[in-house]
């Protein structure tokens, strides 16, 4: 970092920023910013960054949430970097978090460079309402200074001009640069002119975005809407962006492609069941409403059941124990092993994959109860995750990069809860339902909270 051999001790922190100049337009741009973790935000494309609120060393987002919570009273008060440290260091969440271990370095980064994208947001939006002749670059000459910002120093150039569209500081952390509004009379009167030759290189990754490039500062993911409730500040984001006159828009996030979904399975060798860890780790990163808890993991055990999972911290179990020709931990790694090398599965690897799915599907749920074991909710909720489960799996393989060939026998000669599901189909046969349109309302239902699952069953078939 910039500070490392300045010689500055950590008592002199407060005089690198004596004072905020905080202004209306850079808390509501900072307030529009939604907390993310590091890997969320490596994911998002460069335009979408700058609406994410990220502490690399941090991995909890309540905690990153607390941290910005404070920056943005910051802002707002006008405190300066010695007051922020040591108001953030009472906050018990960020104790546990390590936050007064860590580097004081570290967080005057994190403080400078959040308080000058704000302030530099805010000077974008406020030139856009009334746009100059030029902008300078205008940076902080001293020995600190990186080699990046001492070569745009000075710089002028018109408004509008393509230089300005990835060099807008701040260019790196720590970044104090900022640009200034340079209009006709005194570019005119003071002889000034339009500087030629610019730096052939470019800022960091992530750095010198035009905050207002195409309207994408006040553009939402669903993830970040999603986040943004979870933390209550939506109705102050929507808020804000009315204030700033901006018009808040939803956008849907491509799904992946197939030939991104190929590429995730190529990804691996598919030895062991520490390779589909993997690769399933990577999918639930890609399809996290799949995993409401996450993903925590795939362990091996003895048990007698074909596979397990816990809802509640998102890790799996499968069994290296056999059920006749059925062999649940060697048959899922040789299904993943041949969908990546373009092989058709066998019976039971396939229903290797369903069986996978159902776990999936019971991590999909919004309110997980668990049931006593050998009590009728508990079978009727299993009979409904399987057939639901039977049915789906094929649009779990397409994901994966496979198509279903043991569909319909899988749906009649599956191992899981077989008796149960064949006298389910049954009924639902002889009271007249057509199994695939039902199995739509059947899981919705699944998915909404197992406490009410057996009441809506029962009220959907006598309906």
């Amino acid at each position: 970092m910039d500070h490392a051999d300045s010689g500055i001790e950590f008592e002199d922190i407060g005089e690198i920023i004596p004072e905020a100049l905080s202004f209306e337009e850079a808390e509501k741009l900072f307030l529009m910013r939604i907390p993310m973790t590091k890997k969320e935000w490596e994911e998002l494309e460069p335009k979408l960054r700058f609406r994410a609120f990220v502490v690399g060393r941090l991995t909890e987002l309540d905690a990153i949430e607390s941290v910005r919570v404070r920056v943005l009273k910051a802002l707002k008060e006008g405190k300066t970097l010695q007051e922020f440290w040591q108001e953030t260091g009472k906050d018990e969440l960020l104790k546990r978090a390590g936050f007064h271990r860590s580097n004081p370095w570290y967080w005057e980064t994190v403080f400078r460079t959040n308080i000058q994208s704000a302030y530099n947001a805010g000077r974008a939006y406020q030139f856009r309402k009334a746009p100059p002749t030029y902008y300078e670059f205008v940076g902080i000459t001293d020995a600190r200074q990186t080699p990046t910002c001492r070569a745009r120093s000075g710089i002028i150039r018109p408004s509008n001009d393509p230089f300005w569209i990835t060099n807008w500081p701040p260019l790196h952390f720590n970044c104090r640069s900022t640009v200034r509004a340079v209009h006709k009379e005194e570019y005119e009167g003071l002889g000034l002119k339009v500087t030629g030759e610019l730096p052939q290189d470019i800022p960091p990754k992530g750095f010198g975005v035009y905050p207002l490039d195409s309207g994408s500062y006040w553009k939402l993911t669903p993830q970040m809407i999603e986040r943004a409730k979870k933390y209550g500040i939506y109705d102050d984001i929507k808020k804000a962006a009315e204030e700033l006159g901006l018009d808040l828009k939803h956008i849907k996030m491509p799904k992946p492609s197939k030939q991104k979904q190929d590429l995730l399975i190529n990804k691996y060798e598919y030895n062991s069941l520490s390779d589909v860890e993997k690769y399933l780790k990577d999918f639930s990163e890609t399809y996290k409403e799949y995993f409401r808890s996450g993903f925590a993991g795939l362990r091996e055990t003895k048990e007698e059941y074909f596979m397990a999972t816990n809802p509640a911290n998102g890790m799996f179990y499968i069994s290296r124990l056999p059920y006749g020709s059925f062999l649940p931990a060697k048959d899922l790694v040789r299904a993943f092993s041949k969908i990546k090398n373009k092989l058709p599965l066998t019976f039971d690897e396939e229903y290797a994959i369903e069986a996978l799915w159902h776990e999936i599907n019971h991590n999909r749920v919004k309110r997980y109860v668990k049931f006593l074991q050998e009590s009728s909710q508990m079978y009727l909720m299993e009979t409904i995750n399987q057939l639901v489960s039977r049915h789906t799996y094929e649009d779990f393989l397409k994901k994966i990069g496979a198509e279903a060939r043991h569909k319909e026998e899988i749906l009649q000669k599956g191992y899981g809860y077989r008796l149960m599901v064949k006298n389910f189909r049954h009924l639902l046969s002889r009271v007249g339902f057509k199994e695939e349109k039902i199995v739509k309302e059947l899981e919705k239902i699944l998915f909404e909270d197992y406490g009410t699952l057996f009441e809506k069953v029962v009220a959907l078939i006598a309906k």
